[in-house]
């Protein structure tokens, strides 16, 4: 049989794998991430010749961390000639990249290894919601897994341009990506993925003035404690997969495969996690880890005997499938909500207005036409550059005043009491179970003075928002508190 036919073992594995994709998919299908919201409205501007600015006028930013991402939606605002065109070419996209690094990952495995790879494909919630998220992640899969030699220990079709395109997608992915295939002795790989790094800081410091992207600044590491939270399930995964290897012996592609995941480890641990869910910063390296445990678990001993009878594998099999599962169970609410219409129906209402001013500056941002203050600091170069970590920035009241944003949008996860003052509606106080700099806004006289509350969203149980309407003139008098 050639290669390019697919036995009819490989047909039936992938269809069930398939089946199983769906109803998951299915399930996680609407989950968008802001941050895609934010790659979409710069893709659009950008394909309209608007630049990368965040609204017109605006200054030329940095927003997204891997610059190839934006190609996607460019083609999607070009293609629909909506803006919308661009996320849904971002989440399509992800998907198909995704779907086609899975079926590159099991394809290049031993027949014996892929139906355990399958079902631990199967279980990885992580893969499933950032297939439609609207990210990178599902192409940052790819590329890794075009990296990995096949089992033949032959180099795959195309792994220096992978190594090389690697800098433009997921940056940190660069370091695990190099000492991979440092140990693999892939020199040429090597080589690319050191010019496409090279290339990326080049082409950021000329245009941006700065090697680093400005995420780096907004969201400046949540520190060691953070990290270690976040890197937690992996950590548990990599054991598993220690623990394996070293009971059949140590080789040089079982060891890069270990090194790969180690080091992404460390590195987002050094780089203090992230906040969102299903282990966002490591679905690129599933796909090794799940072809290295496979690939363990079904190889043949040094005496040529299978390692382990069928039972006894697929009991390992079950147990490295046991943290992914329980993964499932603890976020299958968070990733398979649907989007409410109150998201999209406060959208329109801000589009509006001349400025806004607000956290979340994705979704409820992207048909503003008029000037967006980041609390943040993602879209907003002199935010990002202030004192503070992720939703910690600490912004001057004296900013939020000379800015005087027509509407202020602050969000809690847990309802807000409002009461009725002289000054108009407004918050009771402390009832605001924000990110820090937003309490900080909550708690000024300042807003109290010039603003009042306009209405409050209800998004979910834990997710309001409270829209705050100017009601005095911003020259009227100067700001009660600065920071």
């Amino acid at each position: 049989m050639s290669r390019a036919a697919l036995p009819q073992r490989d047909f039936w594995l992938f269809a069930a794998l398939g089946a199983v994709a769906m109803l998951i998919l299915r399930h996680t299908y609407d989950y968008t991430v802001d941050d895609a919201w934010i790659t979409a409205r710069l893709a659009s501007r950008l394909a309209q010749g608007k630049g990368l600015t965040y609204f017109d006028g605006g200054a030329t930013i940095d927003a997204v961390t891997g610059p190839l991402w934006l190609l996607p939606g460019v083609l999607g605002e070009w293609t629909s000639g909506e803006p919308s065109g661009a996320l849904i070419a971002q989440k399509w996209l992800g998907a198909a990249c995704m779907v086609g690094a899975v079926v590159l990952a099991i394809r290049r495995l031993h027949e014996r290894a892929r139906p355990f790879a399958a079902a631990l494909c199967a279980v990885h919630l992580g893969m499933y919601a950032w297939s439609f998220a609207g990210l990178e992640t599902g192409l940052a899969a790819l590329l890794i897994v075009g990296l990995v030699p096949k089992t033949d220990g032959t180099g795959g079709r195309g792994a220096a341009l992978c190594a090389f395109l690697i800098p433009w997608v997921r940056p940190e992915l660069s370091i695990a990506a190099g000492v991979f295939l440092l140990v693999s002795k892939e020199k040429r790989s090597l080589v690319s993925l050191a010019a496409g790094g090279a290339l990326l800081m080049i082409a950021r410091l000329t245009i941006f003035g700065d090697v680093v992207p400005l995420a780096w600044h907004a969201k400046g590491g949540g520190g060691l404690g953070s990290g270690v939270q976040y890197v937690g399930f992996v950590f548990l995964l990599e054991l598993v997969a220690i623990g394996i290897v070293l009971h059949r012996g140590l080789t040089r592609e079982n060891t890069s495969a270990l090194l790969l995941v180690g080091s992404q480890l460390f590195v987002v641990l050094f780089l203090g996690g992230d906040w969102m869910p299903a282990n966002r910063l490591f679905v690129p390296i599933f796909l090794p880890w799940i072809g290295l445990v496979a690939e363990t678990l079904t190889a043949p001993s040094r005496e040529g005997k299978e390692a382990h009878s069928h039972k006894r594998a697929f009991a390992l099999c079950g147990l490295a499938m046991i943290l992914p599962a329980l993964e499932i169970a603890a976020q299958w609410e968070f990733v398979g909500a649907d989007p409410p219409e109150a998201m999209g129906a406060l959208a329109h209402e801000l589009a509006r207005h001349e400025s806004i001013a607000l956290f979340d500056a994705g979704q409820l941002a992207f048909h503003a036409e008029g000037v967006v203050t980041d609390l943040g600091g993602l879209v907003d170069p002199e935010i990002a550059m202030l004192p503070g970590g992720h939703g910690e920035k600490e912004v001057p009241i004296a900013l939020l005043h000379e800015r005087a944003p027509d509407r202020i949008v602050l969000h809690s996860v847990l309802p807000v009491e409002t009461i009725a003052s002289d000054e108009g509606r407004q918050l009771r106080r402390g009832s605001l179970a924000g990110f820090p700099v937003e309490q900080r806004i909550a708690a000024s006289p300042w807003l109290r003075e010039h603003y009042e509350v306009e209405r409050v969203v209800t998004l979910h149980a834990n997710y309001h928002y409270v829209v705050f309407k100017r009601s005095v003139d911003r020259r009227s008098s100067a700001p009660h508190q600065t920071q």
